[in-house]
C-alpha cells in the first residue's frame, strides 16, 4: 500500500470544457497535462488556452500527444510543432493507448525523434493492461518514465511507474464533471527533475 504524501495533478482535453485552474490550483493541485495533439494532423482546440492558463494559476505543465496508427515520424513533428515545449514544462506524453499492428515499434519510432529534438524520451501514457501486453519490453521503465492509469487500485508493483492517473471521475472545484486526476509520488524537485532545461 502506497503511504507517501504525492504531489496532486489533473488531466483534460477540450471535452472537458473549460476548466477553473485556479480554484484547481487553491484546492492543492500541483501539475496539470493537457492534450495537444491527435495523430498527424489533429489539434485540441484548447491546448494553447489551457497551457496559458496553467501557467498563470503556478500549475507545472505537460503537454501529451494522443498516438494513432498514422505515421509515427510524422505524428512527432506534429506533436513537437503543435505542443512547442518550453523549458520548465513537463517531459511530453505520448498517450500510447490504440491497439494496431505493431504499435510499439511505431510508437519507437515517435519517440525517438521527440529524444532527438528534446535530449529526452517522451513520458509513455498507457492503461495497465495495454502496457504490459504490447508495450513493457519496448518501453522499460528503466529507460522511460511511465504513466499508467489503473482506476480500481494501485497499479501493478511489477511496472516501476512515475505517475498514477488514479480516477477518471473526480470533482474538482470550478468543475461540474468528473476529471482525470494523477498522482506524483515524489517530491517537488523531484517533479521539476522531470521537466524541460
Amino acid at each position: 500500500m502506497i503511504t507517501d504524501n504525492p504531489l496532486k495533478g489533473f488531466d483534460i482535453y477540450h471535452g472537458d470544457g473549460i476548466v477553473q485552474l485556479g480554484l484547481a490550483k487553491e484546492a492543492g493541485y500541483d501539475f496539470m497535462f493537457a492534450k495537444s495533439s491527435e495523430g498527424a494532423t489533429g489539434v485540441d482546440p484548447m491546448y494553447a488556452s489551457n497551457r496559458a492558463r496553467a501557467k498563470e494559476v503556478g500549475l507545472t505543465f505537460g503537454a501529451y500527444h494522443f498516438f494513432t496508427a498514422e505515421d509515427p515520424l510524422l505524428q512527432a513533428e506534429h506533436f513537437l510543432h503543435t505542443a512547442i515545449p518550453a523549458a520548465g514544462e513537463i517531459i511530453p506524453v505520448l498517450d500510447v493507448e490504440t491497439d494496431f499492428q505493431g504499435v510499439a515499434s511505431a510508437a519507437l519510432k515517435c519517440a525517438d525523434v521527440i529524444k532527438s529534438r528534446l535530449g529526452r524520451y517522451p513520458i509513455i501514457y498507457s492503461g495497465q493492461a495495454f502496457y504490459l501486453a504490447y508495450l513493457q519490453r519496448t518501453f522499460p521503465a528503466t529507460d522511460y518514465k511511465i504513466w499508467i492509469a489503473r482506476y480500481d487500485l494501485e497499479p501493478d508493483p511489477v511496472i516501476a511507474w512515475t505517475f498514477w492517473q488514479d480516477s477518471e471521475s473526480c470533482h474538482i472545484n470550478g468543475t461540474d464533471h468528473g476529471l482525470d486526476t494523477d498522482l506524483f509520488f515524489g517530491s517537488a524537485d523531484e517533479l521539476r527533475a522531470l521537466t524541460i532545461n
